[in-house]
């Protein structure tokens, strides 16, 4: 194994292959596939690329569901909409940025297949179709029972509560349009810190969504379960909120604050702010290779 000219082979660490991310709201995209594949491959939804765009759009057999894929905002480069009736006007609409945690786009979509052995000609009986089902104030039951904190808010009636780390946000606007899905959203949830400028990403829900869409949603955000990332493709400050950093090697555990000039080093190559604080452990359980670590292939 190559090791650089500081390195002792026996004590300095080895690069982390993988990451199993607990906080998930900080463990950044997996495989687009686990989210169409699916629908497409085990439930014959229709699948169309537009290669002059390269946008992929992906319908119901009854035309009632669709979501598109690398849509122009980026705000909601995953976009679904729902109709009670096929290709009439969407009942709800929730839009997704690229960089969301793939399981919890899953999570929604899986809702969205219901095997029936009779037709369904209104889509009254579907839970995703339901009328009057949105329950915002469930949803922050469901987040204040995680230990996310409510925080101070407009009188305008929206709610804003924030993840115990402070690196997500969920806000519960109460008079939104019932069509509005960018800029003022019925129930929005963002990741990183609130005064960033951009999100690491964002989950959008207009007023109608059923409650179904959004405990699915939820749930999925808050599982205890880990969720498995290859630590060399992660963004380097979701890496460094969960105690690690990566050089021109590999990913690495950072090293606690010290006087010694290589841990002041390592920090150095974490993003500003990003770092925990001291003496805190990494937030993610990482596995090293038996092998020479492989180029980096930062996106």
């Amino acid at each position: 194994m190559p090791i650089r000219a500081t390195e002792n082979p026996i004590t300095d660490p080895q690069p982390i292959t993988h990451l199993d991310v607990t906080r998930r709201h900080l463990a950044g995209p997996t495989s687009y596939d686990t989210v169409l594949a699916p629908l497409v491959l085990a439930y014959d939804w229709s699948h169309q690329h537009n290669h002059l765009l390269d946008q992929t759009f992906v319908s119901s057999p009854d035309h009632r569901f669709r979501i598109g894929m690398n849509q122009p905002d980026p705000g909601a480069w995953w976009r679904i909409t729902a109709a009670r009736e096929p290709l009439g006007p969407p009942q709800w609409m929730a839009g997704f940025s690229k960089d969301i945690p793939t399981e919890l786009i899953a999570a929604v979509t899986g809702q969205l297949h219901v095997p029936r052995t009779q037709p369904d000609w209104t889509g009254e009986e579907h839970p995703a179709l339901q009328e009057g089902q949105f329950d915002g104030a469930a949803v922050l039951d469901n987040l204040h029972a995680a230990g996310w904190h409510e925080q101070p808010h407009p009188t305008d009636g929206t709610r804003h509560l924030e993840a115990p780390d402070h690196l997500a946000h969920a806000w519960l606007r109460p008079n939104a349009d019932r069509l509005a899905l960018m800029g003022g959203c019925a129930f929005a949830v963002e990741a990183g810190p609130e005064h960033a400028g951009f999100p690491y990403w964002q989950a959008l829900f207009t007023a109608d969504t059923p409650a179904v869409i959004t405990n699915a949603f939820t749930a999925a955000l808050l599982d205890p379960a880990p969720l498995r990332r290859d630590a060399e493709w992660m963004d380097e400050q979701l890496l460094a909120h969960l105690g690690y950093y990566a050089d021109t090697i590999g990913v690495f555990e950072l090293p606690p604050r010290t006087d010694d000039p290589r841990s002041s080093a390592a920090r150095a190559r974490a993003k500003t702010g990003a770092a925990p604080a001291s003496g805190a452990p990494p937030t993610a359980t990482a596995t090293t290779p038996g092998s020479a670590a492989p180029h980096r292939k930062r996106r």
